[in-house]
């Protein structure tokens, strides 16, 4: 007979195991980020890719980007977390500075032009999608930060949201169409023209998805002579 009562523990997982499922074990984002971010001898708990798609879980789940939420939110969900890792997180796993250094180290520009070709290919691979054409286009985003003695992104330029009163980065995207699935991103400071981002995200898309024959459809910024050559030529 059994005497002692059963203790319970209640954890609201919401969207959570969702969120993991699709990033670990269809995309197999955390083993891309491992493969471009060794892990270091010394370190312990979560590895660089188990770290950063939690935190994109909590981006996600909860509609907030701040590094000092992350912790917190994990602790209300340990035992979610813990399976869909295969391993508990630690105390220390998720605070602001291994976050951030994380992220530091995802901006590197050999780091993130490897992660996006082994995702690139793993997408079209899962989902055994067809590329044919991608669209290329910039968009804005204004920023009430940075200064002028220590701002690099965050620049003043021609703002697409009318304000020119704020700093603002620049973004390139790039998505196959008609799907609209994102294959390539490039964040630059916000005064830079338009004309000469579209070649660099053409050329490593050209690795990324490793297709002959792709239509690439911009705007008129698109027009720039070298660009038109060197599509034309490839």
């Amino acid at each position: 007979m059994i005497t002692s009562r059963p203790e319970l523990t209640h954890e609201l997982v919401d969207d959570i195991p969702i969120l993991m499922h699709f990033m670990c074990d269809q995309l197999e984002l955390d083993k891309a980020m491992d493969a471009v971010l060794p892990r270091h001898g010394n370190r312990q708990g979560l590895s660089w890719g188990q770290m950063m798609v939690t935190w994109l879980a909590h981006i996600l789940s909860e509609g907030d980007h701040h590094m000092y939420h992350v912790q917190a939110w994990a602790n209300q969900c340990p035992h979610a977390l813990e399976t869909c890792l295969g391993q508990a997180v630690q105390p220390t796993d998720l605070t602001d500075d291994r976050l951030a250094d994380g992220l530091w180290r995802l901006s590197q520009r050999d780091v993130w032009t490897e992660l996006e070709q082994r995702v690139n290919r793993r997408l079209v691979r899962v989902y055994r999608l067809t590329p044919e054409r991608v669209r290329l286009d910039t968009t804005t985003a204004s920023v009430y930060a940075g200064n002028e003695e220590t701002s690099v992104l965050f620049e003043r330029g021609h703002s697409k949201d009318h304000r020119p009163d704020l700093r603002q980065l620049k973004v390139m995207l790039a998505a196959l169409d008609p799907l609209g699935v994102i294959v390539g991103a490039d964040v630059v400071p916000g005064n830079r023209a338009d004309d000469g981002l579209y070649l660099p995200l053409i050329q490593r898309l050209q690795l990324s998805l490793a297709q002959q024959g792709l239509l690439y459809i911009g705007d008129s910024k698109m027009g720039a002579l070298a660009t038109r050559a060197y599509v034309q030529a490839t």
